[in-house]
Formats: C-alpha cells, sequence, structure tokens
C-alpha cells in the first residue's frame, strides 16, 4: 500500500512469535507470544491473547491500567532488553 506507515503494512502478531513490551519509562520486556498465557509486571498483567492478532506499534493496557508498547524486536533492542529478563521455571520471558 504506497504511502501506508511502516507498521500498517507489517503482518498481525502471531503466537511464537518474539515481541518487545516497553512502558512509559522506556523499560522493556521481551517476551514469547504463547495462547492462554499472560505476562506480569509490577505494572499489572496482560494476556498474551491480547496481542496475537494485534500489530507492531499497538498500545495496551495491563490489568492496573499501564499502557505498554508492542513491538517486533532488534538485534539491539532486544539485546537491551535482556537486563529485565530474568527466566526461570515459571517465567514466559526469554
Amino acid at each position: 500500500m504506497p504511502g501506508a506507515a511502516p507498521w500498517e503494512m507489517s503482518p498481525a502478531l502471531k503466537a511464537g512469535e518474539i515481541v518487545l513490551l516497553t512502558d512509559r519509562k522506556d523499560r522493556r520486556y521481551l517476551i514469547k507470544l504463547q495462547e492462554g498465557r499472560e505476562f506480569h509486571t509490577h505494572a499489572g498483567s496482560v494476556g498474551h491473547d491480547d496481542l496475537i492478532g494485534g500489530t507492531e506499534g499497538a498500545q495496551v493496557r495491563t490489568s492496573r491500567n499501564a499502557e505498554l508498547t508492542v513491538w517486533r524486536p532488534t538485534l539491539s533492542g532486544g539485546a537491551a532488553a535482556t537486563q529485565h529478563c530474568l527466566p526461570n521455571k515459571n517465567s514466559n520471558s526469554l
């Protein structure tokens, strides 16, 4: 589509895809989308199902009304996010 913004041309997010969530303080969280799962942070939770089918650049609200923006990670953005990802057996983060 000529003249469309880049995020309007990107395909919908799907299960199994890795996405980067950013908050208003530019904290970054790298997660793998899985149907039926939830991402939890101090600012509330958001269901993966709320992200699947959405688009890059979309803004979503957590259960505590905090705003997160959804991105497809770049090498530099994804590397920066790893400082916030502390994987454990109960985590859905990378």
